[in-house]
């Protein structure tokens, strides 16, 4: 059994392994990145929300259409991602809502 880092710190461990300032630069991104999600949060709710709604579908509608409108077919666009997520959340609603696209018979 190797003992060279029994009763040594675990930064000790990760400056021997010459891990430490990696491991501590990938933490101070993803306390950035929680920081900017906790943030910017409150006003992407307005836009990225489940429908439970005729209204709120629609709203997700109307900013897909936008969206297309502005990004095209780029895949690279920084809102294609977007893009994606409303199509995900739009289909989800026809799933439930919409009979006539998921098969459902309305008699």
């Amino acid at each position: 059994m190797n003992t060279k880092h029994l009763g040594s710190s675990f930064d000790d461990f990760l400056r021997d392994e010459r891990l430490l300032d990696k491991t501590e630069a990938t933490a101070i991104k993803r306390v950035i990145a929680f920081q900017t999600a906790v943030t910017h949060w409150p006003e992407m709710a307005k836009v990225v929300f489940v429908s439970h709604t005729e209204a709120e579908y629609r709203r997700l509608v109307a900013l897909l259409d936008d969206l297309i409108d502005e990004v095209g077919e780029d895949e690279n666009h920084p809102l294609a991602s977007l893009m994606e997520i409303l199509g995900v959340l739009i289909e989800r609603y026809e799933a439930e809502h919409v009979p006539e696209l998921s098969g459902q018979d309305e008699t």
